[in-house]
């Protein structure tokens, strides 16, 4: 058997672009005496390169099956595919050897016709890579979410062309919500302009877009962030362009709104009760599980109608909001205050916190106790003695001005006496009776004023009718007396 092969390059490449496979045509001929299977090879070739062979636009692997020179199958034309890292550099000539043999072992008669030299140069290569590496796929309202990614320069040479423009929008409309971008430690407002950049062959530049959601965004409002990266030159002279666009939901919402309200406008009476409101109001997406704690001074007690954990002077109580999302979900508390001891004025703290501590409110409430009996009758009695002094000093003052009077001459005193009398005989003045008059029933009949002395009556106010559901849970009636009318009130605010 005689082993005669030959190969042919029938369309070379002058250039070849890293990162881009290209493409050869070659041909190959069985000139034996019998069937052959040629193996194809390249001599001297980087481990980096890859290369790869077609027939029929089919992969091929092994050898090629050839028949005899007399039959139609002695000649077969192939693909030959090379694929260049882009580490490789730009302007740089390759030569490679392709060559053909027997896959029998035998040695080819005419080895001359086995081999062909190829040449070319690696193309400036400058294509650029647009990355997103981390985003949050949902987010509360009223919070900021971070966007981070990378561009890289893959070419072989370097790109000053390269530009990156981000963009943003929301469905619903979300007022206020704003995003910054920065790369190389440089911040940027997102709004759709280009920010141009130079990068080396290789680089990359990591970048992180901060996104700010109001608290007045509607829930699952989708946020859109559209990064468009363009740069380099494509196998049609233009830039190439990278689109890639992130999607997160604003789906979750934490919102609980605090009011505190004092209802002691003045001291409160001794041995009385002050009382206060705490109302919550949760539009939370999520259950929100909250914890109470208040801080009495030494002597007082606080309640809000409902069992407290008592340590020292704190109260701690802890209570749930189910998912408010689509309708507000409310705590309204009732709580008194009392004095057994201690200091008459002073300040109640009041913390409110969920148990994670995203939510934390503090407020401070002061309140005034009026003093005890014997305490009043204590400054009574140092009030009453400084009376006594002034009634003393005064009667002093009156013997010293009776002194003096009486040495006024005579004359004086008979013509103030004189002036009585005549006042006495043209006004006859006389006693005043006590009862009715003689003459009451004559001035009634005559048409005279009959005065009815009035009756007074005793009512008890016992504050704004009940509801239909009778007296709130933990209250007496003396609180419904008092703080029933803000609890109705409070109750239609809500409704």
């Amino acid at each position: 058997n005689v082993e005669d092969l030959s190969l042919r390059i029938l369309t070379g490449a002058d250039r070849i672009k890293p990162g881009e496979a290209t493409m050869m045509f070659f041909e190959v001929e069985n000139n034996g005496n019998g069937e052959s299977v040629a193996l194809v090879e390249i001599e001297d070739i980087s481990e980096s390169w890859s290369w790869w062979i077609r027939i029929n636009d089919q992969n091929h692997s092994g050898g090629i099956d050839l028949t005899a020179s007399y039959d139609l199958g002695d000649v077969i034309q192939f693909e030959l595919w090379i694929l260049l890292p882009m580490s490789e550099s730009s302007g740089e000539i390759h030569d490679l050897i392709i060559t053909v043999s027997p896959e029998s072992g035998i040695t080819d008669t005419n080895i001359s016709d086995n081999s062909v030299d190829v040449s070319f140069i690696t193309s400036s290569v400058k294509r650029p890579i647009l990355s997103i590496e981390d985003y949050p796929s949902s987010v509360f309202v009223g919070t900021s979410y971070s966007i981070n990614g990378s561009i890289t320069n893959s070419g072989n040479a370097p790109d000053n062309s390269v530009t990156l423009r981000p963009t943003i929008s929301a469905s619903p409309e979300a007022p206020g919500l704003t995003a910054f971008i920065t790369l190389n430690g440089i911040s940027y407002p997102v709004n759709g302009d280009e920010i141009q950049m130079s990068m080396n062959i290789a680089e990359s530049i990591n970048f992180t877009i901060d996104v700010i959601v109001q608290e007045n965004a509607q829930l699952n409002t989708r946020i859109v962030v559209q990064i468009t990266a363009r740069g380099g030159v494509n196998s049609d002279g233009f830039p190439y362009e990278i689109d890639r666009e992130v999607l997160t939901i604003a789906d979750q919402r934490r919102s609980v709104e605090f009011s505190i309200e004092n209802l002691e406008v003045e001291s409160i009476r001794n041995g009385g009760t002050g009382a206060f409101w705490i109302n919550l109001t949760s539009t939370s997406s999520l259950q929100e599980n909250l914890a109470l704690t208040i801080s009495a001074a030494d002597g007082w007690k606080s309640s809000c109608g409902v069992d407290i954990e008592n340590s020292s002077n704190l109260y701690n109580y802890n209570f749930t909001i189910p998912d408010s999302s689509l309708t507000p979900g409310y705590v309204n508390l009732l709580c008194s205050i009392e004095r057994n001891f201690g200091d008459y004025s002073g300040e109640l703290e009041l913390m409110i916190e969920s148990i994670d501590g995203e939510i934390i409110y503090r407020e401070s409430l002061s309140f005034t106790f009026e003093p005890e009996a014997d305490e009043v009758s204590f400054v009574a009695s140092i009030t009453s003695n400084f009376a006594i002094i002034g009634v003393l000093v005064g009667v002093v003052v009156g013997i010293v001005v009776l002194l003096i009077t009486r040495n006024r001459s005579q004359d004086e005193v008979d013509e103030i006496t004189s002036v009585q009398l005549n006042l006495t005989e043209q006004y006859q003045v006389s006693t005043p009776q006590v009862g009715p008059s003689a003459t009451a029933q004559d001035d009634q009949q005559e048409g005279g004023l009959h005065l009815v002395e009035p009756v007074s009556v005793l009512h008890e106010d016992l504050g704004p009718k009940l509801p239909s559901s009778g007296l709130p849970d933990g209250w007496t009636m003396e609180q419904w007396k008092w703080y029933g009318k803000q609890y109705l009130e409070q109750l239609e605010q809500q409704d």
